[in-house]
């Protein structure tokens, strides 16, 4: 999560993914109302237009469309465990690289049991208010904006200026981003969470699997999706061994671990056998 002049191509793919799929899958497993207000003028040109959709998402990009499950899964993931959160009494939800997600404004009825801490690079976060802004949208009550860049600063110190409560337990969703950063960065996070947060605090994220990792099936498409990141200007830089995993969290003070393996979310998003 560099800090850039301008903001984040990829994010703007991903928003353009969800609003795709709201508004063209019959039965989307996870649906974003929003997602199209927030797109920028070409995603929202192209996915308004049924023909500029299929010329464009699902002849040009479609072999890239596979990933889109995932892309989904992971926020329909995220809002599950902080709506539960809420219930259970825990009231502070952090979004490491919030990007466009529109969590907070779809659901304003958490708004009084969830405090919603969004961190982002600035000029990301600066593009998403000024969209929101654009489009009529205000600013949820509950969303503490906390603009920083964690190559150059750590989390705990623009949480405070934010003013999150340490003393609280947390829920805390960093998808779609530990690909993209150096793996020392990943280390000296993953660290500050594990010795700073409260005691009950949560953490979920996901990670890029090793290609040896990766299903045979599914390889090209990683090497796809991989080739197109790097295109827009955002490559992938770190990786996980998927079976090392568990232990390396150990070891920077996590207590219970569940990974969920790349051929375990093959099987689980793509209705695949998987040998044992």
């Amino acid at each position: 999560m560099d800090t850039k002049s301008k903001p984040s191509k990829t994010a703007d793919l991903v928003l353009a993914a969800r609003a795709w799929a709201t508004k063209y899958h019959e039965h989307p497993m996870f649906r974003d109302d929003m997602a199209f207000e927030l797109t920028n003028t070409f995603w929202r040109t192209v996915i308004s237009s049924p023909f500029l959709t299929k010329i464009v998402i699902e002849k040009k990009l479609g072999h890239l469309t596979p990933v889109v499950a995932a892309i989904l899964t992971r926020s329909k993931f995220s809002e599950i465990e902080a709506e539960n959160a809420a219930l259970r009494g825990i009231n502070q939800f952090v979004m490491i690289g919030a990007r466009y997600d529109s969590f907070a404004m779809r659901r304003r009825d958490l708004a009084k049991d969830l405090t919603v801490f969004e961190v982002d690079d600035p000029a990301t976060q600066n593009e998403k208010r000024r969209r929101m802004k654009d489009k009529g949208i205000a600013e949820p009550e509950n969303v503490k904006y906390v603009p920083m860049d964690v190559n150059r600063e750590l989390l705990i110190d623009g949480l405070f200026r934010a003013g999150f409560k340490f003393s609280q337990p947390a829920v805390i969703s960093w998808m779609g981003m530990s690909f993209y950063l150096p793996m020392s960065s990943i280390t000296l996070l993953l660290k500050n969470i594990a010795a700073d947060m409260a005691r009950g605090s949560q953490l979920l994220f996901d990670y890029l699997g090793t290609v040896d990792d990766t299903p045979e099936q599914w390889r090209q498409l990683r090497s796809d999706c991989e080739a197109f990141v790097a295109k827009k200007g955002e490559k992938w830089i770190s990786e996980f061994k998927a079976d090392e995993l568990p232990s390396y969290l150990k070891e920077l003070g996590f207590d219970e671990i569940y990974n969920v393996e790349p051929k375990r979310v093959s099987q689980v998003l793509y209705d695949e056998t998987v040998d044992e």
